[in-house]
């Protein structure tokens, strides 16, 4: 018999997570919020090494506490089962109503990108009164093509689709729109056209949006022959497909050696690639032996630039990204360890101004005894530090501090011989542990800290009812989960607010026999949360307004 466990976040099974920027990153479905008024991501999130949110803003100021608020709650009819496509995406919401998607192939896990093709997509369109108005395969007519990527550019749904040229060694990335029908509309547009050996079915791009939504970035990653660096071509557009702006740019080191964790794309049409680099093909993260790179290519002066972020002696653990479009910044967050790379003594903070890319010194902030002291059901390796911790999303504040929001996960496999049927049998045993909250001045100190408590532990599901949906609603955090993995549980909500108070209720009562399913919620306005859920068995969407 074989125990293994696994540290840290992985890619998730549950329905409804999203594609990756090139694969290997991780998807954003955060909603973003500046000066009191909400944008949304028309994208769902995370995945193959860790779920990252692009930040969002704070629409409060640090002294605002906010009241509580109430919500009204609206049921679909229960949805039908198909088993064709049993996975579930929610892409946003235009005039028409809710666009979802469904697959054959989850959403949410890496391990599957090899089943790229034979994936199918089912395009459906609910109304604001949750009723279905139309079901019907996603198809580009094209064979030679792959569905990289579907989101909601301007107020239609877009796909993003590549072709191989087998001739002329040429990867090309188009774009085109649907209409109201779901049916392709409009004219397809080739946004970026690389040198490539071959279709890399495990790299294929996202759509990356702006925080105003009026920008729209994808880009892909080729390795050349002799496997020495990476080709990045990027492309930015806006809603009406309109190309403003292309560019290439090497990064001088082998692929074992670089892979990018995520992106972001500002609101002035930047575009920063996060990645992390390591010294040796061992791909060790000890101090020293590998570092954070910040790639920054500028639309107006066409220029790429290249940051190292490190801490001597220090690990560094989990990291997110975050546009700072108010203080033109980009702001770099995340976790440092003092003792191994799966634990957390700390955050850190860096920022980099967008016009002349002046950077501050990454500064760190311990935690303190107290809040350690919350999490002590944790299980930490020693009162200095936490096990298993990594960020789920980024919160810009006003002056450019930032907030943390990051689970603890972990998840145990046991394999046996079963003799019977002469085959190596797989468990794998999830658990889902406490929510943090942390906020970082820009000074690097931290200005407050807190947790949600919860223990969420099940097997061989994916984690498919665990974990929990996070949302900016009214200039609060918003967190939404099941209270435990079983039959008759209640489902609740905390909200923190920007001072760090916190307040837990009931949101749907243990008599309801209901589950929601966090992974494929989405915040759809600033006020509106459209979730998946089970009542009585049965599955259903749910729409929460605030």
């Amino acid at each position: 018999m074989i125990i293994r466990v696994i540290r840290g976040k992985i890619p998730r099974l549950a329905l409804g997570e999203a594609g990756s920027f090139i694969s290997t990153l991780w998807k954003s479905y955060s909603e973003h919020i500046f000066a009191g008024k909400t944008r949304t991501l028309q994208h769902g999130e995370p995945k193959t090494m860790k779920r990252i949110s692009i930040a969002i803003v704070f629409s409060f100021t640090l002294f605002y506490t906010g009241s509580s608020f109430s919500q009204s709650i609206k049921w679909s009819a229960p949805l039908s089962d198909d088993k064709k496509f049993p996975f579930l995406r929610i892409l946003g919401s235009t005039d028409e109503g809710y666009f979802l998607l469904r697959s054959n192939i989850t959403f949410g896990n890496d391990n599957n990108r090899w089943g790229f093709r034979t994936r199918k997509y089912l395009l459906q369109l609910m109304g604001e009164d949750l009723r279905l108005k139309f079901s019907r395969p996603l198809t580009i007519g094209c064979e030679d093509c792959r569905i990289a990527d579907v989101g909601i550019v301007g107020s239609q749904v877009a796909i993003l689709y590549s072709s191989f040229d087998k001739q002329k060694k040429l990867l090309q990335l188009y774009i085109q729109k649907l209409g109201s029908d779901g049916n392709l509309s409009g004219n397809t547009v080739l946004v970026i056209e690389t040198p490539a050996l071959k279709f890399d079915e495990d790299n294929q791009p996202d759509l990356i949006y702006s925080h105003d939504e009026n920008l729209v970035a994808c880009a892909m990653r080729s390795v050349s022959k002799e496997n020495e660096d990476q080709l990045y071509s990027t492309a930015i557009f806006d809603t009406a497909l309109t190309v403003v702006g292309r560019k290439e740019f090497r990064v001088p080191v082998k692929a074992k050696l670089f892979g990018p964790i995520t992106s972001v794309l500002s609101d002035e049409g930047n575009f920063y690639l996060l990645g992390i680099e390591f010294r040796t093909e061992k791909r060790v993260k000890n101090p020293g032996e590998s570092f954070y790179k910040l790639i920054s290519y500028n639309l107006k002066k066409d220029e790429v630039s290249q940051n190292e972020i490190k801490l001597e002696n220090r690990f560094l653990t989990d990291v997110a990204i975050s546009a700072d479009n108010l203080n033109r910044k980009i702001v770099v967050s995340g976790f440092y360890s003092d003792m191994t790379a799966y634990t957390t003594s700390g955050v850190f903070y860096y920022s980099l101004s967008e016009d002349s890319l002046l950077q501050t010194p990454v500064v760190t902030s311990s935690f303190s005894q107290d809040f350690l002291r919350k999490l002590v059901k944790e299980g930490r390796s020693n009162d200095n530090e936490l096990v298993n911790y990594s960020i789920d999303r980024s919160v810009i504040r006003k002056d450019g501090g930032a907030a943390i929001v990051a689970e603890s996960f972990n998840i145990a496999t046991r394999s046996y011989w079963d003799y019977y049927l002469q085959t190596w049998v797989y468990h794998y045993y999830y658990h889902y542990g406490n929510i943090i909250a942390l906020s970082i001045n820009p000074d690097g100190t931290l200005l407050w800290s807190n947790s949600i408590q919860k223990d969420q532990n099940s097997t061989d599901d994916g984690g498919y009812y665990s974990s929990y949906f996070s949302a900016i609603i009214e200039g609060k955090i918003l967190n939404i989960y099941n209270k435990y993995i079983a039959d008759n549980s209640s489902v609740l909500m905390t909200t923190i607010s920007g001072v760090g108070e916190q307040q837990t209720k009931i949101l749907f009562e243990e008599s309801m026999n209901a589950s929601v399913i966090p992974h494929s919620a989405k915040q759809v306005d600033e006020d509106t949360i459209l979730m998946p859920a089970e009542r009585d068995g049965e599955p259903y969407l749910v729409k929460i307004g605030f």
